[in-house]
């Protein structure tokens, strides 16, 4: 299922001449993305005042925002993942953002991304998995 997360961030980054991934790390139960929006390839942002064809809870996804990426990786992985694996699999609805605006905050969070699944043992969800046939 990670793979096919992977895939979907990948592809939903690739088709937009704006957008850059920067660092990720795909966890059992969550992922960490920074993905850089704007003139990433000599190329101005999109335009906000056009939306996509459908509309969100609460207001409108924009093309080439945060929101209509994360949407449509979402989307593409769900269908695919329930059709491979996991037929109840969902996301969370929302997502957490935090927009970095310097190249020390953009470290902190590489180094964070880095660190996650080195403390993935102390997470509430973790449970340990052992090979079958080991006590």
């Amino acid at each position: 299922m990670g793979d096919i997360v992977e895939e979907a961030m990948r592809k939903s980054v690739e088709q937009r001449e704006n957008v850059l991934l920067d660092s990720y790390v795909i966890m059992p139960n969550h992922a960490h993305v920074i993905i850089h929006i704007g003139s990433c390839r000599d190329v101005p942002l999109a335009r906000l005042d056009q939306p996509t064809k459908r509309d969100a809870p609460g207001g409108r996804l924009y093309k080439g925002t945060l929101g209509e990426i994360v949407n449509q990786m979402k989307a593409w992985s769900t269908k695919r993942i329930r059709q491979s694996h996991d037929n109840r699999f969902q996301w969370q609805p929302r997502f957490y953002d935090h927009i970095i605006r310097n190249d020390q905050d953009l470290e902190k969070h590489r180094l964070y991304i880095g660190i996650n699944p080195v403390k993935w043992p102390q997470d509430e969800y973790y449970i340990e998995r052992r090979a079958v046939g080991t006590s």
